[in-house]
């Protein structure tokens, strides 16, 4: 299936899912998270996304709190839509950080300083499905496209999804970046070199 087909598809999936569902699939892929990051003691900051209100997106918020609970020494940065085309800030946070809904109702960090894209160590990409090649299919605006090529290639892509992959995305271009790992409610799927 196609891009547009699939995003079609796995937001209506979401949509039925009861919010009760959603929260029990965060925690399971947050405990995976958890257990990943426990054997990667060089990720010291942690870039994630937040999820948008009534969107039935995987909840970070809860999994950002049972991760820093585990690990108090982890950072977290997250982004802002920027004023130009397709481009996002990234700034620190944590719990008590004051934020604002955009216009999409994604919580976005208000009043706080820009944070060096150097000194993240791994990265949270939203989606809403991915294939066993580790394609994701986002919601189409192509801001974490931009972010992610920006990103020295080393730095692990991790991608958090509610379902299984599909086979495989039909319309893989030469400007999508794929994932190293993405972790699902049971399983953590792994792409490239990152273990």
């Amino acid at each position: 299936m196609l891009k547009r087909e699939l995003r079609s598809v796995y937001r209506k999936k979401r949509d039925e899912l009861p919010e009760e569902l959603i929260s029990r699939y965060s925690n399971q892929i947050g405990v995976l998270l958890l257990g990943w990051l426990k054997q990667h003691p060089e990720i010291n900051c942690l870039h994630t996304f937040l999820p948008a209100r009534g969107k039935k997106e995987i909840d970070t918020f809860s999994i950002l709190n049972y991760c820093s609970g585990h690990l108090p020494p982890l950072k977290f940065v997250v982004p802002k839509i920027g004023s130009e085309a397709r481009t996002m800030t990234h700034h620190l946070w944590e719990a008590g950080t004051p934020l604002i809904m955009n216009r999409w109702g994604i919580p976005e960090p208000d009043g706080q300083p820009e944070f060096d894209l150097d000194r993240i160590d791994a990265v949270l990409v939203p989606m809403l499905i991915f294939d066993r090649n580790g394609h994701r299919v986002g919601y189409g605006g192509g801001y974490y496209d931009t972010f992610l090529a920006a990103l020295p290639r080393e730095v692990p892509k991790i991608g958090l999804c509610i379902f299984d992959p599909v086979p495989a995305i039909g319309d893989v271009n030469s400007f999508d970046i794929p994932l190293d790992l993405c972790i699902t409610p049971g399983e953590i799927h792994r792409f490239g070199g990152v273990q």
